[in-house]
């Protein structure tokens, strides 16, 4: 690709460049992969992932540096690497081919990479179904605190006796749970 407009400077502004805009590209990937999942963030995995997505775009830059397809003084193409490695690794950016190995090589890296964000998913719904289990057992476990949830529901809740009424609604409709089925059953 010709970048003969773009300013050379020195080879490891460069690759700082492309590292600096991958981390932010990267990021914005990991974010996506796990939007709504809070606490995803203190995971080790994640991590992982972010690093992988983070180098790729320096990996691929040096490639195509050895490769001829850019300069490794190249402002824009170190710009244009970073933000759209994704697209010039399958081919989506005309005149600037990654090399078929690599090309080859991605689908695997991106199933890899789902595979991790599921993973990730999975653990963190299973730590928050397990963390909402022992929080309602310790409510239902005690009738002061579930006095406090109640108040504090109606405290929240525009019309304080709506809640009454729900939690009447549900222990007339689970009676046959017994005293403490009903009990969990209002306090979800």
């Amino acid at each position: 690709m010709d970048l003969s407009i773009s300013p050379d400077v020195e080879a490891y502004y460069c690759y700082l460049i492309v590292l600096l805009i991958g981390a932010w590209v990267a990021r914005k990937r990991v974010s996506e992969l796990l939007e709504g999942f809070r606490g995803a963030w203190v995971r080790a995995d994640i991590w992982m992932l972010l690093g992988v997505y983070m180098l790729l775009p320096v990996a691929l830059f040096w490639l195509l540096d050895r490769t001829g397809a850019l300069h490794d003084t190249s402002l824009l193409g170190a710009v244009l690497v970073a933000i759209g490695y994704r697209q010039i690794i399958v081919g989506g950016v005309q005149g600037l081919a990654a090399p078929s190995q690599l090309t080859g090589a991605w689908q695997p890296l991106v199933d890899w990479t789902d595979k991790v964000a599921a993973r990730i998913r999975d653990r963190i719904q299973r730590f928050n179904a397990r963390y909402e289990e022992r929080l309602l057992t310790s409510i239902v476990g005690d009738q002061a605190k579930m006095d406090n949830l109640v108040q504090l529901a109606q405290g929240h809740a525009p019309n304080p006796a709506d809640v009454d009424t729900q939690l009447k609604t549900l222990a007339s409709a689970f009676a046959a749970l017994g005293p403490a089925g009903v009990a969990r059953k209002q306090a979800a």
